[in-house]
This record gives C-alpha cells, structure tokens and sequence, in this order.
C-alpha cells in the first residue's frame, strides 16, 4: 500500500493518505440495475438491460457495508489516515452508515472526497494492508467537529489488538463499536 503525504499537519486534518488496492475479484454487485423509468423497451433482453443505467451509490436495506471516505486520484482511491497524538499512532475513519460519512464530509467541507462502501470480504482485505502500513485504529462514525477539538479517539478499535481478520468478524467489530 503506497501512501502520500499531504501538507496538512493540524489536529483533525489527514497527515496522509493511503492506496486503497483490492482485488477485483471479491467486489461484490455493488451496483444494481433498475428499470428505466420510460418502462421496458425493446423485447426484455438481457442486451436490453445492459444498457439501462446503473445507479451507485444506493443503500439496499440489510446491505452489510462499511463506509470510507476516499478521495480519487490518478492511480487509486486513497483514504485519509490522521494522527492520533495521545496513542502515538495513526487512525482511518469508517462508518456504519452512508449519512454518517456524508456528514463528516460537509462539515468538513472536503470537497474532493467522496464515500466508497466495503463488504464484509473488502474489509478483511483492507484491515490488515491498513496494518502494514502502521496504521493502528479504526475510528467508527467520527464527529467532525469533536475530531477538529479533540485528539481523544471517540469509538475507536485497536486494529492491533483483533486475532481475528476475517471479514465478518471485522464487520461485527466495527458495527458493536458504533
């Protein structure tokens, strides 16, 4: 995992940011494929349905996701990784509900930022490549504005501390935290 540093060094600012590269082949459906509101057209067939729009970005109820905030670049998406001065360590900021991270971004008015959804399989991915490179915790469902006044970790977990990385484990962990 590559990181970039950023210029920013104050409290609730990113100090940097990580690569966020995983395999392609365990992403789930992500997106589904709704009907055009204009009805069918054509004769039903799947060439018919290929070319109708696939809306991003929809929460389907009993979705198991997590969501992160990523900025796009030239190479991959990146999160932002923030020092956390207490713990002498880094954290990533992950939330259990789209809105949540919506928030974090308006009040933080980062408007190059934007909110990427893991499954259960991404995250058991993403945690231990977090871990490689030295990043310590997991901040569920950050304030922004306790995060521009404090360096406390709000619900944070020790990514160091879990034995277990499966996905589904990390999903609970992140989930009993919020």
């Amino acid at each position: 995992m590559e990181t970039s540093r950023d210029q920013s060094q104050s409290n609730g600012d990113a100090v940097r940011h990580i690569a966020i590269q995983l395999d392609p082949s365990f992403r789930p459906n992500a997106h589904s494929t709704h009907p055009s509101k204009t009805g069918m057209s054509g004769n039903g067939s799947d060439s018919d349905r290929s070319k109708e729009p696939f809306l991003d970005n929809t929460e389907t109820p009993g979705q198991r996701t997590i969501y992160i905030l990523v900025r796009k670049t030239e190479q991959a998406d990146e999160t932002p990784v923030f020092r956390v001065k207490e713990q002498n360590a880094d954290a990533v900021l992950v939330f259990t509900y789209r809105e949540a991270a919506l928030l974090y971004l308006q009040v933080a008015r980062w408007t190059s930022y934007g909110v990427r959804e893991l499954s259960p399989i991404e995250l058991s991915q993403w945690v231990p490549a977090l871990e490689s490179s030295e990043v310590a915790f997991l901040i569920v469902n950050a304030n922004r504005r306790h995060h521009e006044r404090s360096d406390d970790l709000q619900n944070a977990i020790d990514v160091r501390r879990i034995q277990d990385l499966t996905g589904e484990n990390l999903y609970q962990e992140v989930m009993t935290e919020s």
